[in-house]
């Protein structure tokens, strides 16, 4: 919630999106709309959908990759290497070491 109300501008970054699928268990359904006489009648509600991002047009340098001293790393790999790296699966993403 520290995000959506430092970084989130309710003009541009909150979105309502309507009409939505949903069951009988959905917590936020009005307890009229649970009881039907039709057992799989459908239920729909409404979410939202909260943008609480920092804007990259605030700071260009935002952007930067965050690269971890190597001793870091190896100190990383020898305490979590088997469940970070599994042997013989290959990584997809560039490394975030140097």
């Amino acid at each position: 919630m520290w995000a959506v109300a430092k970084w989130s501008d309710p003009e541009r970054a909150i979105d309502i999106v309507r009409y939505c699928w949903s069951d009988r268990l959905d917590c936020g359904l009005y307890y009229d709309e649970t009881k039907s006489d039709i057992p799989d009648a459908p239920v729909y509600n409404s979410r939202s959908v909260i943008d609480a991002c920092r804007p990259f047009e605030w700071d260009p340098s935002y952007k930067e990759n965050v690269l971890y001293p190597q001793n870091l790393v190896e100190q990383i790999k020898r305490k979590w290497g088997n469940s970070l790296f599994p042997p013989g699966k290959k990584s997809g993403g560039k490394p975030w070491y140097h």
